[in-house]
């Protein structure tokens, strides 16, 4: 992750005001001695959405979960307005799932109320 802006970036202004749903000023997080994240500055309003692209091990999930105020970061502010929700990518295992188990058991609590849904 690349906390410096590009030219592009930095050349747009992004005024999201009091609307902002989520906004994060001078963020910095170490872990161990390695500094994961450093004076990251992002805003993020309520009707928007963004991605967040990196390598491997550059601080993308530790940024997340400083915005959703799962860590509380080193130095910086993160202010959030209304109800942030982090949608985990990992499913636990054990021996013998596959891919496919796995999502129909992680999928059936919602297409069961889905059918449910469609009867009613």
């Amino acid at each position: 992750m690349n906390p410096t802006p590009t030219p592009e970036a930095s050349s747009l202004p992004v005024e999201a005001g009091a609307s902002a749903h989520v906004r994060a000023d001078g963020v910095t997080v170490t872990r161990g001695s390695r500094r994961v994240l450093n004076d990251v500055s992002v805003t993020v309003s309520a009707r928007s959405r963004i991605a967040v692209v990196g390598e491997n091990g550059r601080g993308k999930t530790t940024l997340l979960h400083v915005l959703a105020g799962l860590l509380t970061p080193d130095a910086g502010t993160v202010h959030r307005t209304g109800t942030v929700g982090l949608a985990r990518q990992e499913l636990s295992a054990r021996d013998g799932e596959t891919v496919g188990t796995l999502t129909s058991a992680a999928l059936a609590p919602s297409l069961a109320a889905l059918a449910a849904l469609d009867e009613a």
